[in-house]
């Protein structure tokens, strides 16, 4: 009775701790969760486990990103492959999304849609515990939440690659590879910044 008396008094009083300092086990846990993504770069499978629930909205929001702006998406995947340069260094591709349509008015919100989970984890922030129950597990899911669609918000190498390269030339293979770039076009960003602009111009009314 006094195990059961103590375990709870121990559950809240952890519970509340994390509550009252949350931002503290924000930044514990942001450098936690980097180190055991970059330790787990040891097999394809510990890669997979690890970086699954980040990889999967990643490639969502290139998904999407893709079929809103008539990027017709033809292939996804959220299996990692690893990729070595044959001098001993390798890296992991987690995952990616084929495109089969990709234009200079589409491949900028394409390429750096993963931007958009940022927002995704504000309104984590601010909506969260309007539909789930506070306890200690459900406030490190909401931390662990946060922070992952955080780390998986960057753009990768290969997204900004197809974005400073020709949409004509680029050509990404079954695995997501890129296998030809060539001199960067600087349409494929400046245009869709500017409309964006333009945009909030609009309907700030001072255009």
């Amino acid at each position: 009775m006094d195990f059961n008396i103590n375990f709870n008094e121990l559950y809240y009083l952890t519970f509340f701790f994390i509550k009252e300092h949350q931002l503290y086990f924000f930044i514990v846990l942001a450098a936690i969760i980097g180190k055991i993504k970059e330790s787990s770069k040891q097999n394809t499978f510990s890669v997979w486990v690890t970086y699954f629930f980040g990889t999967l909205f990643h490639e969502l929001s290139h998904y999407i990103a893709a079929l809103l702006t008539n990027g017709k998406p033809k292939m996804a995947s959220l299996f990692p492959r690893k990729i070595t340069d044959g001098e001993g260094n390798y890296r992991y591709i987690l995952g990616y999304v084929s495109i089969a349509n990709s234009k200079w008015y589409n491949v900028f919100f394409i390429s750096m849609s993963p931007f958009l989970l940022l927002i995704l984890s504000f309104y984590v922030y601010l909506y969260y515990f309007t539909y789930i129950e506070e306890s200690l597990l459900s406030y490190l899911g909401y931390i662990f939440i946060i922070i992952s669609l955080v780390f998986s918000s960057l753009p990768s190498k290969e997204d900004f690659l197809v974005l400073f390269s020709s949409t004509k030339s680029v050509k990404v293979n079954k695995f997501g590879e890129i296998k030809k770039r060539t001199i960067p076009s600087i349409i494929n960003f400046t245009i869709p910044i500017i409309l964006i602009v333009l945009y909030f111009l609009y309907i700030k009314g001072e255009i």
